[in-house]
């Protein structure tokens, strides 16, 4: 046996002493006393900077300090030594898997001395349920002895993670006789235990010196070990040999010596068996432990999922569940799986929200909890001093134990796999659901103990994560110069070395470190874990290993938990909500922010760092904000602070009582040595000035963090915080400074609950200091809606603001938002010169009662210049709500205005309110397109939104036309006009009329003018001479109208539309004078509508007019003639003479005529209008019929009387229209009377001498004939039998003459050769046709009168008179065919009879002989 205690070997294989631990996941009853954390003195925390306690307020200096940016914040508190600190916890106590041996032949020592440089064991790959497997690259293991007291016979469900994963049976012996008779069966005798017990066993037999001769001649001598195989190697290899005392290999740790001192090319036999050996034995212990630990897993996994079936069944143990599910949570752990034993925590706290669960915890605490108990002692994290795993498994353990062991287990795995930042957020959540069950349950805990416990907890829990997170990069920085080291050691070894086996055996041992990419891939850009915490690794399902970012690296810092879900077994506990629950749980990935500004300079830490070390700083920062809060509130119960309620209203009248009575009322004596168990609650609660002096430190400290972790809006917090402080210590200058700051912030965030605590204490330190006008400025904040929920506080802050207005010393500005809300509107936007300017103003008031100012105005300013334009108001109340007010102004200055500002005056206070942008909503587009249509006129008078332009003053009078539309031409008519003067008035003036369009305005020498007062309705008459055509004007006042007729006549022959322009020229009382005009458009028509038609009826031409009455009233109709038509037959001599006559009268006049000349075409045959009454009355609308018969000349007749009959006959080419006058008139005389009621109208009177009642109205008649081309004579016979054949004849007149050509003899040969087809149309209901119903001709000569004749013949296929077939020429209008009366217009179809008589049977013989002449034809 060796001299060395084979208690134990600890992690590394060393050999170590373990305290005696009776529960070691859970910690059990046991003390362990460990070194506590070396920092400054507890004592200098009130003795330190005593001589600066003042400048540690913030009010003497910025919140910030440039000096701490840089550095790391780390707290200077110092704990007692009876305090615990990270290293007295079982944090760093870190459990392993255990392998048990048992030594009969004292060989132990042996391979004690050599195992540790095979250790710790290397790439263990543990294959999860859900197929992932996970690779444990260095794993430590602990070996006690079989009969060590930490290594029992038997372990159950409880204790199943402490069983050792692996039994070592350690033989020696050399003689094969002595193996067979007695080593044999007691190996025998250890291995069948060790199968009853289903625990994995491994013989290791151990030689001493070196091979015997016949070990190294026989290859059939069989050793010791050959038997140990061939009698245990069963189904498995579960033998394996060590070798010591050998002098070419004393041991390993020579190896490299020998190695070194070797000049052969490779390394010595001895030592490559020597290693054979121990890698065969490390081999198969690795494989014992993988098969063990699969063992387990699989025991806990089956009664895990056996409970959880269970779970709705009533009786359900959640402790007993927690208790087995532990279990398995502590294999992983031992088997370094630290997420996966994380996981399984998780699960657990997710189902312990469950209310059901919760309720099976009997009581809240095992006692009435006092702030100086072992709670508060700072020891969150040792869970040591209790066995909380037996308590659980006895369902003893109270809700409060409870909840602080699952807490201490899950942050020693969350500093395991060095995440500071998850545990920092997990002691953030843990402290404030506590808080909460010790609000909820006030009878277990004592006073004072909520406030020591959480002051205690975070301090501690802040040190943890502080101090975890150095470790990760300190450990990651010193690694990677590790790493550095070994790359520029290989670089000079592999310069050095020749090909020999020296330069594998440097290969070798690099090699076995961890490989470079595996250390940034673990650790980001920093490097791989420490020793004692393994990295590990995913391998996929198709046996490649994939890199996985190593558990401890810094990469863990920031993965946000989520690596935490991936690839465990766990088991099927959790529904879908738990689900979700969990992995919000495990997310915090929005803590981390960009990286602050101070951290730039550091150029030995990388990104990743530094956002891990912002935040870590801001998680650490609000437990410290938090620990500083419950130190407050220790202060006020002593006494050291006044009572500050935040949810108090009537803040203004219980200020008073809290900053003066308070302390006196409830302060008690307390000795803080006693009543706390944490030395610095001890230590700062003594005296008010220690505690002031602890508070600002740590208000210092949250400073920094918040400082280095960029969060602005938690300096705002801590900054109320310190301003409150100094309010509750009367210090309100500095107080006022500090809410000063951060008044503006929480009102534009609508956080309506800080934002009254900031104000009413700004407001008091305010007043106490005599800042008036700033505290006239709180007062409106804090009317703010939404702000004040009380009527008398509402009240009270408006009549200080009303009360201080009447101090006649200040001049106090304020804008009017968010008390008042205003909008200025205007309907018109252009106003003249002097003219009152009326706008309206809507102000909505947030006040709950009315206010009275004195005055208001609206200020408007003028573009490029500072001339105002200002719209006042006095004396108006404003109501709560809505008010409409108007204000006005005169427009002295002529310029364009646009809207400025708002103010309301009270006493020396003012509202203001800006309106230059209020008018934003409108659209810049429609400001440019009146712009644009202003172009460059002077004169415009177009603005753009919220502008008013006044302008000159423009003239009020009106001018009005009127008339009895529409008007009769060749008439007298009048037109009414009127002048409006409104408000303006005519000193001098002149109007005058014309007529654009040509209508007649009959001059006269006066006008009477009825004059008219639109305000009193009073009216006189007055006659005014004109001078020269045109109407003076003088001395007319205002709101008067001027109404007189003006006299017009117009001629025409169609209706039009008339101007009358009207223009006035006048001069005011200012001397301004303007001229303005009138253009009225008057409809004339005819009074009355002739239609005339021509009706042809067997060569007799009728002249048909229909006449119908358009004149408003009624008519006489006395006479009329037809103009243009000899009333009778006139013989060509008599026309010759009458030619004469006229020709004789025109030489006597000015002006001749040729038409007049010429002889009329028509002769008047008959009037037919006899039947007439004589002076026929026709009212508007009626109708009359005039009916003439007329006839045209004989061309030989016209052409003797005209004397330039042989002029027009050589001109006119067969157009027979043009040897006389073709046009006539009918000329009619008509009675048109005035009505009587406009006789009686004084205005008519006067113009009655000019009215005419006989009038004359003459029509225009033109008789037009067409021109026929050719003629057409149909001949068929009068009657005819159905089925029999009739004879029709086509005879076609030649009608056209020729035009006279001087081109060639074929153009005229073509041209007289034109070809004309003729087409019957027959109806062919009635017959049908015999022959060619289409035939093409062409006339040979030019001469007028050649004939055609054609024929063919028809059959009627039915009896009656049918229409005779019409006959067209294709190509030629119809209007130019002449169709002569036919010989026989009627022809009568008769029945075929049965019995012919003779008369029947000659027309028979008849028609069959005209049938044979014109087939000849």
């Amino acid at each position: 046996m060796s001299n060395v205690s084979p208690n134990s070997m600890n992690l590394n294989g060393s050999t170590s002493s373990t305290s005696s631990v009776n529960d070691s996941g859970g910690g059990g009853g046991g003390n362990v006393t460990s070194p506590t954390l070396s920092s400054s003195s507890a004592s200098s925390i009130s003795n330190s900077n005593s001589s600066s306690s003042n400048n540690l307020k913030p009010s003497t200096q910025p919140l910030s300090s440039s000096s701490t940016l840089n550095t790391p914040t780390q707290l200077s508190l110092q704990h007692s030594s009876s305090s615990s600190s990270l290293n007295n916890t079982n944090i760093d106590i870190i459990e392993h898997i255990t392998i048990s041996y048992q030594d009969e032949s004292s060989i132990w020592k042996y391979i004690e001395a050599e195992l540790p440089n095979h250790l710790p064991l290397k790439n263990i790959s543990w294959k999860t349920k859900t197929g992932h497997t996970k690779v444990v690259e260095k794993m430590p293991i602990e070996i006690l002895q079989y009969n060590d007291e930490r290594v029992k016979a038997h372990y159950d469900n409880q204790n199943l993670y402490k069983k050792p994963y692996l039994y070592l049976y350690l033989v020696h012996c050399d003689d094969p006789d002595t193996y067979k008779n007695v080593v044999r069966g007691k190996i025998k005798q250890w291995v069948t235990q060790m199968t009853e017990r289903q625990q994995e066993w491994l013989i290791v037999y151990v030689s001493l010196g070196p091979k015997r001769f016949s070990e190294l001649t026989s290859k059939l001598t069989r050793t010791v070990f050959d038997r140990i195989k061939n009698d245990f190697n069963v189904k498995r290899d579960r033998c394996c040999q060590l070798r010591f005392l050998d002098t070419n290999n004393s041991s390993s740790g020579n190896k490299d010596k020998d190695s070194d001192n070797n000049n052969t090319t490779g390394l010595s036999t001895s030592t490559k068996q020597q290693d054979d050996l121990w890698d065969d034995f490390l081999i198969k212990m690795k494989e014992g432990i993988i098969s063990s630990a699969e063992q387990y897993l699989t025991t806990y996994e089956d009664e895990i999922r056996k409970m959880d079936a269970k779970r709705t069944t009533p009786g359900w143990s959640y402790q007993n569940f927690f208790f087995i599910k532990e279990g398995l949570a502590l294999i992983y752990e031992r088997a370094q799986l630290y997420e996966d034993a994380l996981m399984q925590y998780f699960e657990l706290e997710v189902l312990f929200t469950d209310p059901n669960n919760r309720s099976q915890f009997d009581q809240i605490t095992d006692e009435v909890l006092q702030p100086n108990s072992i709670h508060c002692n700072g020891n969150i994290l040792d869970t040591s001093f209790k066995n909380y795993r037996k308590l659980i498994h006895e369902n003893k353990i109270s809700l409060f134990d409870f909840k602080v062991y699952l807490f201490a287990r899950q942050s020693k795995l969350l500093f395991l796999l060095q995440k500071p930042i998850e545990a920092a957020t997990k002691s953030i959540s843990f402290i404030t659901s506590m808080s909460m069950i010790i609000k909820q349950y006030p009878n277990s805990f004592a006073p004072m103990f909520k406030e020591s416990w959480i002051f205690s907890t975070s301090m501690e829990l802040i040190k943890a994560c502080q101090d975890s997170f150095d470790k990760v990069v300190n450990g990651a920085q010193q690694q990677q110069q590790q790493q550095q080291q070994l790359q520029q050691q290989l670089q000079q070894q592999q310069q050095q070395q020749t090909i020999n086996g020296s330069a594998q055996k440097v290969v070798k041992s690099i090699s076995s470190t961890t490989p470079i990419s595996k250390l940034f891939g673990a650790f980001g850009p920093f490097g791989s874990s420490s020793n004692n915490t393994p990295s590990t690794s995913t391998t996929s399902t198709n046996g490649k290993n994939t890199p996985m970012p190593s558990n401890s690296g810094m990469a863990s810092l920031s993965a946000g938990g989520s690596t935490i879900i991936a690839g465990l077994s766990g088991s099927q506990s959790l529904n879908n909500l738990q689900s979700a629950q969990l992995s919000g749980a495990l997310n915090t990935q929005h803590y981390i922010r960009t990286p602050s500004l101070n951290l730039t300079s550091d150029l030995s830490e990388r990104l990743t760092e530094k956002q891990d070390r912002e935040s870590l700083d801001f998680l650490i920062g609000d437990l410290l904000f938090s620990s500083a809060q419950r130190l407050e509130e220790l202060a006020i119960m002593i006494g050291y602070l006044p009572v500050d309620d935040y949810n108090s209203e009537m803040f203004f009248q219980i200020v008073d009582e809290v900053m003066f009575k308070s302390i006196e009322n409830k302060k008690i004596e307390v000795d803080s040595m006693t009543a706390f168990s944490y030395q610095p609650l001890q230590v700062s609660l003594q005296s008010s000035k220690q505690f002031t002096q602890l508070y600002f430190e740590l208000l210092g400290q949250i400073e920094k963090l918040y400082i280095q972790s960029n969060r602005m809006r938690s300096i705002s917090r801590l900054t109320f915080a310190i301003a409150n402080l100094n309010f509750k210590l009367k210090e309100f200058q500095i107080a006022e400074n500090l809410f000063k700051s951060i008044s503006n912030l929480y009102s534009r965030e609508h956080w309506s609950y800080i934002e009254y605590a900031v104000k009413t204490r700004l407001s008091y330190c305010q007043k106490q200091l005599g800042h008036l006008v700033d505290y006239v400025t709180t007062c409106v904040g804090l009317l703010a809606p939404g702000l004040l929920t009380n009527k008398f506080e509402k009240d009270h802050y408006l009549s200080e603001i009303i009360k201080i207005s009447q101090i006649p010393e200040l001049n106090i500005v304020q804008p009017m938002i968010p008390l008042f809300k205003c909008k200025v509107t205007f309907k018109e936007t252009v106003y003249r010169y002097l003219e009152t300017i009326k706008i309206n103003v809507r102000i909505k008031s947030s006040l709950i009662s009315p206010i009275r100012f004195n005055n208001g105005a609206v200020s408007f300013i003028k573009s490029g210049f500072g001339d105002k334009m200002v719209f006042q108001l006095n004396d108006f109340v404003v109501e709560p709500g809505v008010n409409h007010f108007q204000f006005t102004a005169v427009g002295s200055t002529k310029a364009t205005f646009v809207k400025d500002s708002i103010w309301l005056k009270i006493g020396n206070l003012s509202f203001g309110y800006s309106l230059r942008n209020a008018d934003t909503s409108l659209s810049h587009q429609q400001g440019n397109d009146k712009l644009a249509s202003a172009g460059n006129n002077a004169s415009s008078t177009t603005t753009l939104p919220g502008e008013i332009k006044v302008i000159d003053s423009e003239s009020q009078i009106t001018l009005e036309s009127f008339a009895n539309s529409p008007l009769l031409f060749c008439s007298i008519q009048y037109v009414g006009i009127k002048l409006h003067t409104h408000s303006d008035t005519i000193e001098a003036g002149v109007l005058t009329f014309t007529s654009p369009s040509g209508a007649t305005i009959i001059p006269t020498s006066s006008v009477m003018i009825i004059q008219s007062n639109d305000k009193t309705g009073e009216s006189s008459s007055r006659t005014i001479n004109l001078i020269n055509d045109k109407l003076p004007l003088s001395q007319i006042g205002y709101n008067q109208t001027l109404e007189f007729y003006l006299p017009l006549m117009a001629v025409n022959t169609e209706a039009c539309t008339h101007q009358i322009r009207i223009e006035l020229q006048h001069q005011k009382q200012t001397k301004e004078k303007f001229s303005s005009s009138l253009v009225s458009s008057i409809l004339f028509i005819n009074p009355l509508t002739i239609d005339e038609s021509v009706i042809n009826v067997n060569n007799r031409l009728f002249l048909k007019t229909i006449i119908q009455c358009n004149t408003p009233n009624m008519i006489q109709f006395n006479s009329y003639s037809l103009e243009g038509c000899d009333l009778e037959y006139q013989s060509p001599e008599q026309q010759q003479q009458h030619q004469q006559q006229l020709s004789l009268s025109s030489s006597n006049s000015s002006i001749s005529s040729k038409s007049s000349q010429q002889p009329n075409l028509y002769y008047l045959v008959k009037d037919h209008n006899h039947s007439l009454a004589p002076n026929l009355n026709l009212y508007p609308g009626q109708l009359i019929s005039l009916i003439f018969e007329i006839k045209k000349y004989e061309s030989e007749s016209l052409s003797l009387s005209s004397p330039s009959s042989a002029t027009d006959s050589s001109n006119s080419n067969g157009n027979n229209n043009n040897h006389g006058k073709n046009d006539m008139k009918l000329k009619i005389k008509y009675t048109s009377k005035m009505l009587q009621q406009d006789i009686d109208r004084p205005l008519i009177r006067e113009c009655k001498s000019l009215w005419r009642d006989q009038n004359e109205f003459s029509w225009p008649i033109k008789i037009e004939q067409p021109t026929y081309l050719y003629q057409i004579d149909l001949s068929i016979q009068s009657k005819a039998y159905v089925g029999t054949f009739v004879p029709f004849e086509i005879e076609i007149t030649n009608l056209k003459q020729q035009k006279e050509s001087n081109d060639n003899s074929d153009e005229k040969q073509q041209q007289q050769q034109q070809q004309l087809q003729y087409h019957i149309v027959v109806d062919p209901q009635f017959w049908m046709i015999s022959g060619k119903n289409k035939h093409s001709f062409s006339f040979n000569s030019d001469s007028v009168g050649e004939k055609l004749k054609f024929s063919c013949g028809l059959i009627p296929i039915s009896s009656g008179s049918p229409p005779i077939p019409k006959v067209n020429l294709v190509g030629i209008n119809n209007s130019n065919i002449s169709y002569p009366k036919t010989k026989n217009e009627k022809i009568f179809i008769y029945p075929s009879p049965q019995i012919y008589s003779c008369h029947q049977l000659q027309d028979n013989s008849n028609n069959s002989n005209g049938q044979t002449n014109t087939n000849k034809t």
